[in-house]
């Protein structure tokens, strides 16, 4: 059953997107249900965090906001105050209550579970399926050049009606 997941990272399957009010001054985008119709990736970063290295975090998430720009995705950011600021995307309105709902998605086997992403990058398709998970971007590692062909993809996909009471 790996019709819809295009990634190798082990995820549930047919998972949608869970929604987020999202800040938006002109009223145009205020969650995350608006955004359907173009891929989206969402992006969790700590920066500051004791755990891991900070300035090969922040280059990923400079990677990760530059790959979604070329593949001409958007991009919804929960960052720290210590992640660059050029790096940030769209935010949220209630950056802790989202990041707890997406930590139970970012689970690994064999790792300790925990409310709190030290990094995390969610790619949600056209109809709010989230269908890849990518844990960091490095420029050896070719994760930008696949996030830029998963959105091509996935563009390329109908648009499906799915209703946010489906589960």
């Amino acid at each position: 059953n790996r019709a819809r997941f295009m990634s190798p990272q082990p995820m549930i399957q047919w998972l949608i997107a869970p929604d987020f009010a999202l800040i938006d001054p002109e009223e145009n985008a205020t969650s995350l249900f608006k955004l359907r119709g173009v891929p989206t990736l969402i992006s969790f970063a700590r920066c500051g965090s004791p755990n891991g290295d900070p300035t090969a975090r922040a280059a990923s998430v400079k990677i990760a906001h530059e790959a979604a720009k070329a593949a001409g995705v958007n991009q919804v950011t929960i960052y720290d105050a210590a992640c660059p600021q050029e790096a940030k995307g769209r935010e949220v309105v209630h950056p802790k209550a989202v990041e707890t709902a997406y930590s139970v998605i970012n689970r690994y086997p064999n790792e300790t579970p925990s409310e709190e992403i030290e990094e995390a990058h969610f790619l949600v398709d056209r109809s709010g399926y989230i269908r890849a998970r990518f844990r960091t971007f490095a420029p050896d590692d070719g994760n930008a050049q696949k996030l830029s062909g998963l959105a091509a993809d996935l563009a390329r996909e109908p648009l499906i009606e799915i209703s946010l009471h489906s589960h």
